[in-house]
C-alpha cells in the first residue's frame, strides 16, 4: 500500500455460512480501544486475497481506497453497508455481491476486511487520496476493484 506507513483501525470478519436473511452480521475485531473522528485516507483490503489485476497480483486485496473528513463515521457507514446496504456505498455493493452473487459468496464465504488508515489534515485530502489512487493505477494498470472515479481522471500524473 504505497510507501507510508498504515494503522489498522479495525478487522471484520464476514461470515456467510449460516446466513439465510439479507443482514449480515459482521464481528468487528483487532480494534483498537480509541475511536477516531479525525480525517484520514483509508483503504479497504480483503486479508489473505490476492486481487489479479491487469498489471499484475494484487496481493494487499484491496477494495477501495477512500478518504474522509471523520474515521469512525465512515469506518460505522462502512459496516452499516456490509450488514443491511445502508451505508457506504461501497460496502453496500460488497453487501449485494455476497447476497446475489454465488460464486462471490462461496469464494470469499469467511473472510476477514481490513480497514488501514493514515491520518491526514483535512485540506491534503483530495490530493493524498488522488495520490494514492494514482499510485494503484500506475502499478495494477486500474483502480481498485470498488472505486468508482478516478481522481483528476484526464490532469497531469
Amino acid at each position: 500500500m504505497g510507501k507510508l506507513k498504515w494503522s489498522v483501525y479495525a478487522e471484520i470478519l464476514i461470515n456467510l455460512e449460516d446466513s439465510d436473511s439479507r443482514r449480515y452480521k459482521v464481528e468487528i475485531t483487532n480494534r483498537g480501544s480509541k475511536k477516531l473522528n479525525e480525517s484520514a485516507i483509508y483503504w479497504v483490503c480483503l486479508k489473505e486475497v490476492t486481487v489479479p489485476r491487469i498489471a499484475g497480483e494484487d496481493y494487499d486485496g484491496t477494495l477501495v481506497i477512500g478518504k474522509t473528513i471523520n474515521l469512525e463515521d465512515r469506518f460505522n457507514q462502512f459496516i452499516s453497508g456490509l450488514e443491511m446496504a445502508t451505508g457506504h456505498s461501497e460496502a453496500n455493493l460488497l453487501h449485494y455481491l455476497f447476497w446475489k452473487s454465488s460464486s462471490f459468496k462461496n469464494k470469499y464465504i469467511k473472510n476477514r476486511i481490513a480497514f488501514y488508515y493514515l491520518l491526514t489534515p483535512i485540506k491534503d485530502l483530495e490530493e493524498k487520496e488522488r495520490d494514492n489512487i494514482i499510485w494503484y493505477i500506475k502499478k495494477y494498470g486500474e483502480p481498485p476493484v470498488l472505486n468508482r472515479s478516478i481522481p483528476n481522471r484526464y490532469g497531469e500524473w
